[in-house]
């Protein structure tokens, strides 16, 4: 099937010189794919960036549990020291 068309030539590049073109199925000019060094880079990225956002969805919920057990702790100290009639932090003799 051959296509006629603009294709953009590299910089440099001389009138009659080859150059390389990427179509897909239908025969349309699309960009190059991308490189094993671009996929490399990307696919290290990827990992990076989920592995932060794993870390401080960790850290978060860990201070959120932390923060929702103390909570829970405090109310019980509370309730005993009510339940003893003295205010909390007054001495027990």
């Amino acid at each position: 099937m051959a296509h006629t068309g603009d294709v953009p030539a590299p910089t440099g590049a001389r009138a009659g010189e080859t150059v390389s073109v990427w179509i897909d199925g239908n025969g349309e000019l699309v960009p190059a794919p991308a490189s094993g060094t671009e996929i490399a880079a990307t696919a290290v990225s990827t990992a990076i960036v989920v592995w932060v956002a794993g870390a401080i969805g960790g850290g978060v919920a860990l201070c959120g549990a932390h923060a929702v057990i103390t909570r829970h702790r405090l109310a019980h100290w509370d309730a005993e020291w009510n339940e003893l009639g003295k205010p909390p932090g007054w001495a027990m003799s």
